[in-house]
């Protein structure tokens, strides 16, 4: 199993800010002991069926949990998709077959059908491969999240509340004008009277 200090990092930092013994940590996230512990002391990543728990149980991206963005932003799917029916939609979009994923992605076709017969769920690593390959994120391809890519949404929402912050400025600036111009005509009607 790959181990990551990011990922040490993070779950280490999440378990703590949880407040609770890693008893009840591990109870609540139904993971086996050796799967935490392994995680939290050594940076162990554990299968992807263990990861997304845990990253279920924090409600957070994967790649959060992994380390690879600091960006704990992650909206929930509300109704869950299989890995399977997720890879079976994005090769219906892409046009192209579980061979040719597998030839352009270097995994072997056997390995592929063997996800689809078996109901498996790829390596974390795979899963990141078959990720970049669709241009979407782990969660969307897990079914976690029904955002294709999570930093285009991130990026959106900047943008939004950057607008929204602009016509804020600008309506005060127009707001301050209008005020300017009555104090002048009032200004101008008291010369007069």
């Amino acid at each position: 199993m790959p181990i990551s200090v990011d990922f040490q990092k993070r779950i280490s930092q999440l378990a703590e800010d949880c407040d609770c013994t890693r008893t009840e940590l591990r109870t609540n996230m139904n993971v086996s002991s050796t799967a935490l512990s392994s995680a939290i002391t050594y940076g162990i990543i554990p299968t992807t069926k263990t990861l997304v728990k845990m990253a279920d149980f924090f409600d957070v991206s994967l790649n959060y949990l992994l380390g690879k963005t600091e960006s704990d932003n992650f909206i929930r799917s509300e109704k869950k998709v299989s890995f399977h029916e997720r890879l079976s939609e994005l090769c219906a979009e892409k046009n192209v077959s579980y061979y040719k994923v597998g030839l352009d992605c270097g995994i072997y076709d056997s390995l592929i059908s063997h996800w689809f017969k078996k109901g498996f769920i790829p390596t974390i690593e795979l899963i990141e491969i078959l990720s970049d390959y669709f241009n979407v994120s782990p969660d969307y391809l897990l079914g976690r999240t029904d955002f294709k890519n999570w930093d285009t949404v991130f990026s959106l929402f900047l943008l939004y509340q950057t607008f929204v912050i602009e016509v804020n400025r600008l309506f005060k600036a127009f707001f301050v004008f209008i005020c300017r111009i009555i104090a002048i005509f009032v200004d101008n009607g008291r010369r007069y009277i």
